[in-house]
């Protein structure tokens, strides 16, 4: 029976509100989902104690590890190819404005608080570190690679190397795209063929 397996079984996964879940894939059963739709690509793995909510898409060769949070209520979260999480990832597609003079929270009419909507895309072959927070509105672009602890807001370049620094994200370096990009082409075809 599918219960007796670490995994969710596809049709379970469908029943969760996936509209398309690829082959190979692997979601852990101690995952939660809450008002989901979204789409798990072929190779996809979702471990322990992860919360997905709202609209998520979710590409080939994704890892999402442990107790990550991806909130898509206010807008949609994209995951391109080959991009992975560590822990303790928080992704946001909303968030209270904290210096307002209104109230916060999410069970507070909303003509009562102020906040920030919008979709976050993170590219093909991204990196996300440990604990790292990713606010509405951000953009990773293919390759970007983000230590842990850093806030995410706004636009990281392709290729970009950040590590947190005062509290920050900086900028210490490039990663050679092209050559990310031609591994993940190899990577690709052996999956068209049926090798991986």
């Amino acid at each position: 029976m599918a219960d007796e397996t670490p995994y969710y079984a596809p049709e379970e996964l469908r029943s969760l509100g996936c509209v398309f879940v690829g082959r190979r894939v692997q979601v852990s059963r101690l995952a939660r989902f809450y008002g989901f739709r979204g789409k798990l690509g072929d190779h996809t793995r979702i471990d322990d104690f992860v919360i997905l909510k709202g609209h998520v898409d979710i590409g080939c060769f994704v890892h999402i590890s442990s107790y990550c949070l991806l909130g898509g209520t206010a807008g949609r979260i994209t995951f391109g190819d080959f991009s992975t999480t560590a822990a303790y990832v928080g992704i946001y597609t909303a968030s209270d404005d904290y210096s307002s003079p209104l109230l916060t929270n999410s069970v507070v009419p909303d003509d009562l608080k102020r906040g920030v909507t919008g979709d976050v895309s993170v590219g093909k072959g991204v990196v996300i570190g440990a604990h790292c927070v990713v606010l509405p509105n951000a953009t990773i672009g293919d390759c970007a690679t983000i230590g842990a602890t850093c806030i995410i807001n706004g636009d990281f370049e392709p290729g970009s190397v950040y590590v947190t620094g005062a509290g920050r994200p900086q900028l210490i370096g490039w990663r050679d795209v092209d050559s990310v990009k031609a591994v993940q082409a190899e990577a690709m075809q052996r999956l068209q063929r049926g090798e991986i």
